[in-house]
């Protein structure tokens, strides 16, 4: 893959993950993720090695977020960090929203994505509480 074009490629990546998680498409979302993967949230790693790990994490996840009623994700500020010889990955602020506009909580994310057959994939994310 030619990572001349990494930044446009990689805005468009970041924002049908976010779609994926204000459609409530587990499926969608699972497979913006490499398998296996991880997840670093509360100071816990959650490995999941197969797709059946992904699927439970990720329908507990937008379970719990649903519970705060409706509201739309939206990602502020999207930051690309090279991280040696390889493309950049994401560093990016978010923040859920109720239909309101209150904001519901704030939290930073960083991704580690790399390409795999042909795809961006992230590898693992590490939400910083």
């Amino acid at each position: 893959m030619d990572h001349g074009d990494s930044t446009d490629v990689l805005q468009k990546f970041i924002a049908q993950y976010g779609e994926a998680w204000n459609g409530d498409d587990v499926y969608a979302i699972m497979n913006a993720y490499a398998t296996p993967c991880f997840v670093v949230k509360g100071g816990r790693v959650l490995r999941h090695s197969d797709e059946t790990a992904k699927r439970h994490n990720f329908s507990e996840l937008l379970a719990s977020d649903n519970q705060h009623g409706p509201h739309t994700w939206s990602i502020g500020h999207v930051k690309l960090q090279p991280l040696g010889p390889t493309p950049p990955s994401p560093l990016f602020a978010g923040s859920p929203s109720g239909f309101d506009k209150s904001v519901l909580w704030d939290f930073l994310d960083s991704y580690l994505l790399a390409v795999e057959e042909g795809q961006w994939a992230d590898l693992g994310d590490v939400v910083h509480d």
